[in-house]
């Protein structure tokens, strides 16, 4: 009577609602029951026990979890019975305060009394049992205790890991969240794909209706842009050469003799009559607008003033006599020199092109014709004609280029556009006027534009307007309001071209020479070069600047855009990222002898085991980047790089042999290096798993040990190699559309030591937040991943609190990632400042007292009279110049004025 007074409660058995079923608890008034209510109270159970499915306590049986504990040794099953009282005695104290803190109802204190009682007791058992020295009926006990006492069959604690408690299967019915909570897992995931699916299809059909957009036009075009023959060679006959305006060259020369300061310098007036006949045959020729040939005309004086006076201070500066008297021709040549740097970086890249037969033109260029007074020889420091010849030569390119860029519009947005066309007129052949632009307008009193700004600027323009507008409307204050095409209210679409799309086209000879195309379907470099301006105005400029035929990148507003901008550096924080945390975790318990591969740690125990899935980032990371180079390459580029497949004249498709042969062979190596860290890998896990399944050692288990050696190996080699081509060498063929940019190999070695010492303070302080974060996880029971055996996997991936570990787990390490990449920032500046420091220290000669304490206020106007004032006189006590106050006076009266002192 005793023992079973001790082991067996009393039960109050209760309805439980109109569901049928019962429900329990313990009373501590058993010892008060006769022992003839010991029978009922055990009927009484057992009938509980089968009233309703749902009923959650079992006093009989351990919970089906425990079937997780088959494999256990009698450390671990102490370890979980440990585990389960702790809990349940965290669950008494926890009820306790909140019994003091809140007042439930007398039902909750009633249910909770029980449900610790019965845990309570419970334990006690499995203390008993395991002094008894039965180690698995005390785990069972203990689990029994938390699982099934005290959460009511919601939980089993029996794991050793993290998480340690999990949904049992005997509760599948009541508990049926534990399913979408772990298939949430899947449902991302196939929503992950379903959209990369749609991204996919989405990105198909804006190609092919970038193809398709502007088809429909190009009838209309030819109306508009042809008003005769549409080819050069079938012109209407030779008009005769157009006559200067004496009126605007009389106007040129009075703006530099009655108006320009330039007029005081030797050789002014011979200068000036250049120039000012220069501008006037320039603007008979090619009909430009006279106002537009007059403002250049002022900007060329203001420039050639302001090099001028540049000239004149180096003389003075190098204590040297300014020889007055050729002023004008060594600053025309320092103002020819910098305007006209890029144009001629761009015609040399021509000049190099065979296709385009653009010779380099000896003496004074054609210029279509003109005629006009040439630079004197007077002019010229050395008093040779070769030297006026060549500043003949610079004033005309000057002078071409200043009208073209006057007369461009918006055209300026596209700096090699401008210097095509004046490439052009520079060539042309004369004469020019109506030989450049067909029969004149008639003159019936009605304003007409030049037609230099009619036949060929706006042609250009009406190309950009219409690649990207409608129409042009009122607005409601009766302004002009520019009506974009539908769908481009937000952001132009992927495929449109913009200013840099055509400015990149004019940059590449072998593309411009290909892409310009005749309204007849010629090419315009099958003129000849002093006959291609002429044949500007029969360009088809719709044709030949289609954006899907011109892009060599979409702009993708989307993640993939900058992800294909950026990859190598999310791929090497993901690198320093995942080396850290594999570091911070450490080696995992080693199984014992004999233990399957699907029983071990997902990514290994030991180092060289867990460092080798560092190498699987490879084929992630490249996977990502062709995704993103796929959405962000453009048609134009994808077809270049097929041109190997093409349409038969006749019909049917051809095939280049060779170059399919050479697309496939380099596809098929890029395709083999990036896979290849997952079959290393692959083999890596299998050959460490066979070495563990033997439980001695033999001939068989040393030679799959040399077999692992040697996947290990060529693992890290395939795994190096990978990251280097992805960090070090990530272009293709097609990505190299311009040479880069030369850099000295000792900048090269500044630059990337920077970058070393500056990622490796910030990999060094991380270490610190990784093993933080790693504890923490540890603190909370989280799951960890790389921990966990694919069979437990496989177990638990759809219970409901194994799901929520591993969303935590997941958020947790994601929000690490973030912050470790957010402060690279951060580290940069501080490197920028540290050099920055240093450069000061070095250019002041290393003088740190004297930057720490010296009153560098006081030195204001004494260095202010030194760098702004040095040619002015200064006073012989002080050393400042006499300007200086009044100037000083006047900075500080606008500082005020602008509340900044």
């Amino acid at each position: 009577k005793v023992g079973i007074r001790a082991q067996l409660p009393v039960w109050d058995v209760r309805p439980r609602g109109f569901g049928g079923g019962v429900r329990v608890r313990h009373r501590a008034a058993m010892a008060l029951l006769p022992p003839s209510w010991h029978v009922v109270a055990i009927v009484l159970v057992a009938c509980a026990g089968s009233v309703s499915a749902a009923y959650n306590v079992d006093v009989t049986t351990a919970p089906t979890c425990v079937n997780w504990m088959e494999d256990y040794t009698k450390a671990d099953y102490a370890l979980v019975m440990q585990m389960n009282c702790d809990k349940v005695a965290m669950a008494k104290a926890e009820l306790l305060a909140a019994s003091k803190r809140q007042k439930n109802s007398d039902k909750q204190e009633e249910d909770w009394d029980g449900r610790i009682y019965n845990g309570t007791l419970w334990c006690q058992q499995a203390n008993q049992s395991f002094h008894d020295g039965d180690a698995k009926q005390a785990a069972i006990w203990a689990v029994k205790a938390y699982g099934t006492g005290v959460m009511q069959n919601s939980l089993c604690c029996t794991r050793l890991t993290t998480p340690h408690c999990t949904v049992p299967a005997a509760t599948s019915s009541q508990y049926a969240v534990r399913t979408p909570a772990g298939a949430l897992i899947l449902v991302l995931v196939i929503i992950s794909v379903l959209v990369l699916i749609a991204n996919c299809i989405d990105s198909c059909i804006k190609r092919r209706n970038a193809d398709e957009r502007g088809v429909a036009d190009e009838d209309e075009f030819l109306d508009i842009q042809l008003d005769g023959p549409d080819t050069p060679s079938a012109g209407s006959g030779t008009f005769p050469a157009p006559v200067p305006d004496n009126d605007l060259k009389v106007e040129l020369q009075d703006a530099w003799i009655r108006h320009s300061c330039l007029r005081v310098m030797p050789g002014a007036h011979r200068m000036a009559a250049s120039t000012a006949s220069l501008f006037a045959s320039l603007q008979a020729t090619f009909e430009f607008q006279p106002d537009n040939v007059r403002n250049q005309y002022e900007h060329l004086l203001s420039m050639w003033r302001s090099h001028i006076s540049s000239v004149a201070d180096r003389s003075v500066a190098a204590d040297l006599q300014v020889e007055e008297g050729f002023l004008l021709a060594t600053a025309l040549e320092e103002l020819h020199c910098e305007l006209l740097d890029g144009f001629y970086r761009w015609r040399e890249k021509f000049q190099a092109c065979e296709p385009a037969q653009m010779e380099k033109a000896a003496g004074v260029p054609k210029a279509g014709g003109i005629q006009w007074e040439h630079v004197a020889v007077a002019l010229c420091p050395t008093r040779s004609d070769r030297e006026a010849a060549e500043l003949t030569k610079q004033l005309v390119e000057i002078a071409v280029y200043l009208c073209v860029w006057g007369e461009g519009g918006n055209v300026r947005f596209m700096p090699e556009v401008v210097y095509f066309i004046s490439e052009m007129a520079l060539t042309a052949e004369g004469p020019g006027g109506s030989n450049f632009y067909g029969p004149p307008p008639p003159r019936d009193g009605t304003f007409h534009s030049g037609r230099f700004l009619a036949r060929v600027i706006r042609p250009i323009y009406t190309l950009v307007f219409d690649e990207w507008y409608q129409k042009v409307d009122i607005n409601p204050k009766g302004g002009d309001a520019k009506v974009l095409h539908k769908g481009f209210e937000r952001f132009l679409l992927p495929d449109v071209a913009n200013y840099d799309d055509w400015n990149e086209f004019f940059c590449d000879p072998d593309e411009e020479v290909k892409g310009l195309l005749l309204a007849s379907g010629s090419d315009l470099f099958d003129e000849p070069p002093g006959k291609r301006f002429a044949a500007l105005r029969y360009v088809h400029w719709q044709a030949s600047l289609k954006g899907s035929q011109i892009k060599t990148h979409r702009e993708c507003h989307s993640f993939w855009g900058v992800l294909a901008a950026t990859h190598r550096i999310w791929l090497l924080h993901s690198l320093l990222f995942y080396i850290g945390v594999s570091i911070a975790t450490g080696d995992a318990a080693l199984p014992p002898k004999g233990t399957s591969l699907m029983d071990r740690a997902l990514l290994g125990e030991t180092a060289i085991i867990r460092f080798a899935a560092v190498g699987l980032l490879v084929p992630f990371h490249a996977l990502l980047m062709t995704l993103a180079r796929a959405e962000t390459t453009s048609n134009h580029l994808m077809r270049k790089a097929w041109g190997w497949l093409g349409w038969c004249p006749g019909g049917g498709c051809c095939v280049d042999i060779p170059a399919c042969l050479g697309f496939c062979l380099k596809a098929l190596f890029w395709c083999c290096l990036f896979t290849a860290p997952i079959l290393t890998y692959g083999a890596v896990r299998y050959f460490d798993g066979e070495v563990n399944m033997f439980l001695d050692a033999n001939e068989e288990q040393k030679a799959m040990g040399s077999m692992r050696t040697a996947a290990i190996a060529a693992h890290y080699f395939m795994s190096a190699t990978g990251f280097f081509f992805l960090l070090l060498a990530p272009a293709y063929s097609i990505d190299k559309l311009f040479k880069l940019t030369p850099v000295p190999l000792r900048l090269r070695a500044i630059r990337y030591l920077f970058w070393i010492v500056v990622l490796s303070l910030k990999f060094l302080l991380a270490m610190k937040i990784f093993v933080s974060v790693w504890n923490a996880t540890q603190l909370l029971e989280f799951i960890n991943l790389g921990r966990e055996t694919p069979n437990d996997i496989l177990g638990l991936w759809r219970s409901s609190n194994w799901a929520a570990n591993f969303y935590e787990w997941t958020l947790l390490w994601a929000t690490a990632f973030f912050l470790f990449c957010a402060d690279t920032a951060m580290w940069f500046q501080v490197g920028c400042m540290y050099l920055g420091v240093c450069i000061v220290f070095v250019q002041r000669g290393c003088k740190m007292f004297e930057f720490m304490f010296q009153d560098d206020i006081s030195k204001i106007p004494q260095r202010f009279s030194d760098s702004v004032f040095r040619y002015a006189p200064k006073m012989r006590q002080t050393g400042v110049s006499e300007y200086f106050p009044p100037v000083w006076d006047r900075i500080i009266a606008y500082m005020r004025y602008e509340d900044k002192c």
